[in-house]
């Protein structure tokens, strides 16, 4: 466990040094201590993801094989053909980005008393509870609700992801903070609506960086597998420092 020293001798300027609470985190994640929980959490995201992706996967094979044989009209190997499968394969991944992140905070929210646990030193009170986690239905309820605005926004931004640099740019911006308030208000849960809303528009840049963090080690293969446990750990090392820092 990362002793009140450590946490309060993370620098902060101009809010939170994020670099350096990602670096706790990781330590942390790494430690003994975290062991038990972490293969639990790898392991319900590795079943999860992969019958995510391979449903999904299943859909669009279904779908696409079945439509281009539905109609003669496309030739399998002509232009109409390429452009179905070009705009399908993006479709795809669009969906696999905006239902992986709801996959991976339902997974966090199930874990979330035993992080919170070895996460928050018992001396340090800053409003965040120990043991907060969401019940089955409410955990579902709010990984439902991020992947419904993740779908909705990742489908009004799927027009703009073939726009090099600035596509992808914006997608990843707009998801960092769907994921970043979702998480902020998972291991806040035991605030009251207005206190967590307040405090999400007052801290909403170091949320939204917290977000980005976790969304891009969400993108990546196989580590991301990791990203239940590393993002409740690093949203409760940034709640408990902005519940620390003057206002």
């Amino acid at each position: 466990m990362v002793d009140e020293a450590s946490l309060r001798a993370i620098p902060c300027a101009a809010g939170v040094a994020m670099l350096d609470i990602i670096k706790v985190t990781l330590r942390q994640i790494a430690s003994p201590e975290f062991r038990h929980v972490l293969a639990k959490s790898v392991m319900l995201a590795v079943v999860l993801l992969v019958a995510l992706w391979g449903l999904l996967y299943l859909a669009y094979r279904w779908w696409l094989l079945g439509w281009l044989a539905s109609h003669a009209w496309v030739a399998p190997d002509g232009w109409a053909a390429t452009v179905l499968n070009l705009a399908a394969g993006l479709g795809l991944v669009v969906l696999m980005i905006a239902l992986t992140l709801p996959v991976l905070r339902f997974v966090a929210g199930n874990y979330l008393n035993e992080v919170a646990a070895l996460v928050i030193p018992p001396t340090l009170a800053s409003g965040l509870s120990r043991r907060q986690g969401p019940d089955g239905a409410s955990n579902l309820g709010a990984s439902a609700g991020l992947a419904t605005r993740s779908l909705l926004t990742n489908l009004v931004m799927l027009p703009f992801a073939l726009v090099p640099v600035v596509g992808p740019a914006a997608i990843f911006l707009v998801n960092s903070r769907n994921v970043g308030r979702s998480y902020f208000a998972m291991v806040n849960a035991s605030r009251s609506d207005e206190e967590r809303a307040r405090l999400m528009a007052q801290f909403r840049w170091a949320i939204w960086a917290a977000g980005g963090a976790i969304v891009a080690l969400s993108a990546v293969p196989v580590i991301n597998v990791v990203v239940p446990t590393f993002g409740s750990t690093l949203m409760i090392h940034l709640s408990q420092r902005l519940m620390d820092e003057p206002s």
